[in-house]
């Protein structure tokens, strides 16, 4: 896992100075952005599965790491692929319903109880699988836990749930959608940036 660690360093300054962007403007919350807000959760309720390619950046503890990402994501699955910044597999993640497994790059396969704690313990960062999906599509894993604002467009600006802040830097319009393409998420102890360059749904 120090290999996965020492690949991970590389390029995190020019990733995360990509990723940055002037804060969003404050929500407009009038009754017309609200009825496009609904109508855009409305749509992002219908996709139930996607593909999507992207970069993240990642801080914890003090400590930056870079990589690539190929995520394959079902109501029945999930699979990530982590790339280091030279192309290398650095891990891969694999959740179903018998459990979740992480194979590092040497093909040594852990298993844990869930996503959370087996990638803090092999990563050294926590990824937030369990509500991940949703959020990066824009939208709350539970409405009834999360709080959010959203633009004159009705597209999510910001979402606290479980502990996590997600804001969204922008947006691309896909054949249902219009789905983020740049999102921060942040807790007490580590801070996410994942800039999506390709969606594929289904």
């Amino acid at each position: 896992m120090h290999l996965i660690r020492a690949y991970l360093t590389l390029c995190l300054l020019a990733t995360l100075a990509a990723c940055s962007s002037l804060p969003p403007q404050a929500p407009s919350a009038t009754p017309a952005s609200l009825s496009l807000h609904q109508q855009h959760l409305a749509s992002l309720s219908r996709i139930q599965r996607f593909e999507l390619k992207g970069r993240l950046g990642v801080q914890a503890d003090g400590k930056g790491y870079s990589a690539s990402l190929i995520w394959q994501h079902n109501a029945e699955q999930d699979d990530i692929r982590i790339y280091s910044p030279l192309g290398g597999q650095l891990a891969r993640i694999q959740k179903t319903a018998d459990g979740i497994s992480l194979e590092d790059a040497q093909g040594q396969v852990t298993v844990g109880k869930d996503a959370e704690s087996l990638t803090q313990t092999l990563l050294g960062w926590r990824l937030p699988l369990s509500g991940l999906a949703d959020w990066a599509l824009g939208r709350p894993a539970n409405s009834a836990m999360a709080s959010l604002t959203w633009d004159e467009a009705g597209h999510t600006l910001s979402l606290n749930e479980a502990d996590w802040a997600i804001d969204y830097q922008h947006y691309q319009a896909s054949s249902t959608a219009f789905l983020p393409h740049k999102l921060n998420l942040k807790n007490a102890r580590v801070q996410l940036k994942l800039i999506v360059e390709k969606w594929t749904l289904e």
